[in-house]
């Protein structure tokens, strides 16, 4: 009875794997799959050196109340690590010269520091504030600091046509234990390969927030931007729109002007 009721068991088993076998290699196949999407897309997004961008931000808040920024962006590309970044609010007045520096890395946690021209401090922020939003926008810190392929694990969704394009549907979920989101399920344009929607989730896996590109347009060197990024809060309602405006490539940036300990001196 024993001998009979264990070869019942390793048939059940036997029968499992059999089933599970081709879900397995399916799942492993769509992960591949979505890793060489991404990799692509970021091959496409390669060999720019720096850029240095004007922007106008605009809130709108649940209640309605509107409110603008102008900032200038500053990037620098980098091979070896992440990319570098600085976001400099011009108006309003009274936020003048505030500046967020960006370290981005592929493995490490991104590293983040605050300058207030006020007081003339630079407060270095703690991995755990990649969470906090940029003054009061739909975007947080972490939103604002480059993409970086390590930084996630990828699987190959569908595909799906968005506004006419058509587009592979990736999913990707972040690696940093301190990151904002769960995962983000991103429509990638199968020609150009640029991001058309990003949908990102909460902790909970909840639907948190929405952004979508715009106007796209072909710059010197071949690189693809939107004129127009929509990001909407569908938990709260509010939004912010980013309306880029010039925007130039190559423009012999330096490491120097991307230390923390030179935000003090920026113009």
């Amino acid at each position: 009875m024993a001998y009979t009721e264990c070869m019942f068991k390793k048939l059940v088993l036997s029968v499992c794997c059999l089933c599970l076998a081709p879900i397995l290699v399916f799942s492993e196949k769509n992960q591949e799959k979505g890793h060489s999407i991404a990799k692509q897309m970021a091959l496409q997004n390669s060999g720019w050196k720096d850029e240095v961008m004007t922007l106008t931000m605009e809130l709108i808040s649940t209640e309605g109340v509107k409110q603008s920024f102008y900032i200038r962006f500053r990037v620098r590309e980098s091979e070896r690590d992440g990319d570098k970044s600085l976001v400099m609010i011009r108006t309003p007045y009274e936020l003048k010269g505030r500046t967020l520096l960006t370290h981005t890395h592929k493995k490490e946690s991104d590293e983040y520091w605050l300058y207030d021209p006020s007081d003339k401090k630079v407060e270095s922020l703690s991995s755990k504030n990649v969470s906090n939003a940029f003054f009061e926008s739909d975007l947080v810190y972490e939103d604002l600091g480059a993409y970086e392929l390590e930084k996630f694990s990828y699987t190959f969704l569908r595909e799906e046509t968005v506004d006419d394009r058509r587009c592979f549907v990736i999913q990707r979920v972040p690696l940093d234990v301190h990151s904002t989101y769960a995962k983000q399920d991103v429509w990638i344009d199968i020609f150009h390969y640029v991001p058309i929607k990003i949908e990102f989730y909460d902790k909970k896996n909840v639907l948190l927030k929405i952004m979508t590109f715009s106007d796209y347009e072909k710059y010197r060197g071949g690189f693809w931007r939107p004129k127009t990024q929509l990001m909407t809060n569908v938990q709260t309602g509010s939004k912010t729109t980013l309306r880029w405006g010039t925007r130039s490539f190559g423009n012999g940036l330096r490491l120097e002007q991307f230390l923390p300990e030179n935000l003090t001196r920026l113009r």
